[in-house]
């Protein structure tokens, strides 16, 4: 059993401060028990991701994948916690290639797959790799998110906007998803998407950030990063891979927030 807390996909269901007491003490302790324990050395790359040793959680993933190359988790918790952050989106897909030879019914794999190659930019093969998840099973987490977004990416943005609206109307939320914004845009629907920001005004970070950069407004994006930065610095890493915050590339303020963050220079 692993000692991670998670959601599908691995993804913590718990604030990042309450896992991080859990999980240091338990994964410090299971090692010292048995150093060859893969679930606790896969806990541990988490960890190092919490303190940005990204260094030491690659070592601690890579090691757990050694120990116990069918502990699929490992895979996936790799490819999301520190190599798709770190820009290594290419070595994430070989990893998830190798996950998926040795569990191939893996959904998580599938769906990882499906992310990396939207962040590669190759929008096509995670259109056809997120539409064949689906057809397994409909409703995968996230699955229906990513598919939407790689579908505005590819110029069917109608499309997308068919599939955010299925996920708002599933989800029972009162407001709309901050991602339709995407496809607002790409459709010419400006002024809607700007309707979408002040929805979002009070807000969290995250969709602040998603629909300022959308729109171009970097002043607005950069302050949603900052306040996201604080409340939630784990998801702030993965969210800056993606190509929606493209326009942010180049100024010094993303600069400097990599570098606060300790990753490499874009």
């Amino acid at each position: 059993m692993s000692l991670l807390p998670q959601a599908p996909g691995g993804h913590p269901i718990i604030p990042v401060e309450t896992a991080d007491a859990i999980i240091r003490p338990n994964a410090v302790r299971a090692l010292a028990l048995d150093p060859n324990l893969a679930d606790a050395e896969a806990a541990m790359g988490w960890v190092h991701v919490r303190d940005l040793d990204w260094s030491g959680a690659e070592k601690a993933f890579q090691r757990a994948i050694a120990l116990n190359p069918s502990l699929t988790h490992a895979y996936t918790s790799y490819s999301l916690s520190t190599l798709r952050p770190l820009g290594k989106q290419e070595d994430a897909l070989r990893l998830l290639r190798v996950a998926l030879e040795n569990d191939p019914l893996s959904l998580d794999v599938q769906r990882e797959i499906g992310f990396v190659q939207y962040e590669m930019k190759r929008y096509e093969d995670a259109i056809h790799t997120l539409q064949t998840l689906r057809a397994v099973e409909p409703d995968f987490p996230f699955a229906d998110l990513y598919l939407a977004r790689a579908l505005v990416s590819a110029g069917r943005p109608a499309e997308a906007l068919a599939l955010f609206e299925r996920i708002d109307r599933l989800s029972g939320r009162p407001r709309r998803l901050p991602d339709l914004a995407l496809a607002f845009i790409a459709l010419g629907r400006r002024a809607e998407a700007e309707e979408l920001a002040v929805e979002h005004a009070d807000g969290g970070p995250a969709a602040q950030a998603t629909i300022h950069a959308a729109l171009g407004d970097k002043d607005r994006a950069f302050d949603a990063l900052e306040r996201l930065a604080v409340v939630d610095p784990l998801s702030l890493p993965r969210r800056l891979v993606r190509p929606e915050m493209a326009v942010l590339r180049g100024d010094p303020r993303l600069v400097s927030l990599r570098q606060r963050f300790r990753l490499p220079p874009q």
